[in-house]
């Protein structure tokens, strides 16, 4: 079976995972791309939504074992919203071999929503956990493979409202991800609700990431 992603109409974003996860759990086993009539530029111009495409999207596929292609069609077109898997339960969740590594904290300099951008606390509490510091994709651009490595190679993530968090969300990889009221707007969800696809190293915490929040949250790890 294959699953339809037109990105003339959906976007070229992480949250491409989520649509993935969700063929995945129906037992898609192909991605055709209809790149024909051209990409969505609500979320990005057109040369960045490509690149996402290319550096992002297509990776997604190879990582998570699924076969991909171009053309016009396919049998399913399913969702890519929380929502969207909250309604395809259950899922059938990516597990990776995870390793106990140093923390990693991933910075977010939005090129879009600037609301939802790390506070200087989020280096402070990098510089005292000893976390390997990711910068925003749109700033210091990794690879989508090199970005899991890392992921997985970690005993903990931490993340502020951040995009490139959402293969951590729908896996088994380690996260703690913070959701300040600024941006609680995306989840699809009721606020103060966990995942429940999550496990006991996963979490979102429904308050702002003040830096005594965040060493809270840590000493679980420490």
């Amino acid at each position: 079976m294959r699953g339809y992603y037109d990105l003339s109409i959906k976007p070229a974003t992480y949250d491409f995972w989520v649509w993935l996860v969700i063929c995945k759990t129906k037992g898609v086993t192909e991605v055709v791309f209809d790149v024909s009539k051209g990409f969505q530029t609500k979320k990005f111009d057109k040369k960045t939504a490509i690149r996402m495409y290319e550096n992002v999207l297509i990776p997604m596929c190879e990582v998570i074992g699924m076969k991909w292609s171009q053309g016009t069609d396919g049998d399913i077109c399913p969702g890519y919203k929380h929502c969207d898997a909250l309604d395809n339960l259950p899922l059938d969740i990516p597990q990776f071999q995870l390793s106990d590594g140093p923390p990693t904290v991933t910075i977010r300099e939005s090129i879009r929503n600037k609301h939802r951008d790390s506070s200087h606390d989020w280096r402070v509490f990098a510089e005292e956990i000893g976390a390997v510091v990711i910068e925003d994709a749109y700033k210091v651009p990794i690879s989508f493979e090199d970005r899991m490595k890392l992921y997985t190679n970690s005993r903990v993530n931490y993340f502020n409202s951040n995009g490139c968090g959402v293969p951590c969300l729908y896996s088994n990889i380690p996260v703690v991800f913070f959701s300040p009221e600024s941006a609680r707007g995306t989840w699809n969800t009721d606020e103060g609700e966990q995942f429940p696809w999550f496990n006991e190293k996963q979490k979102i915490v429904w308050e702002n990431d003040t830096l005594k929040a965040m060493r809270r949250e840590h000493a679980v790890y420490s």
